[in-house]
């Protein structure tokens, strides 16, 4: 009697498992969407796809937020690091 029934039990954590995903994966898509269309002001070839959700919603942030154009230039490239920021730009 329990084993059917954890079967079940089973079979519903898994269906309910994958709207979950797919949610995220759809909220990625359109987060890395949204920082596509205006990054390329900021900085030019950057995989976005390589960056967490914590820095894409920190780039989001830093293009929207205060300053000048200058100022969210400096944050982006900041946030995305390596060749992108001073350190990058002057030794590599």
């Amino acid at each position: 009697m329990k084993r059917p029934l954890l079967a079940v039990l089973a079979a519903a954590a898994v269906g309910l498992a994958a709207p979950a995903h797919a949610d995220y994966d759809a909220a990625r898509a359109q987060l890395i969407n949204s920082v596509e269309r205006e990054l390329p002001r900021y900085a030019r070839d950057v995989d976005l796809s390589q960056l967490s959700n914590a820095k894409l919603a920190e780039i989001k942030a830093a293009i929207h937020g205060p300053g000048s154009e200058s100022d969210k230039r400096m944050k982006v490239r900041s946030i995305l690091g390596g060749r992108f920021s001073l350190r990058g730009l002057l030794f590599n």
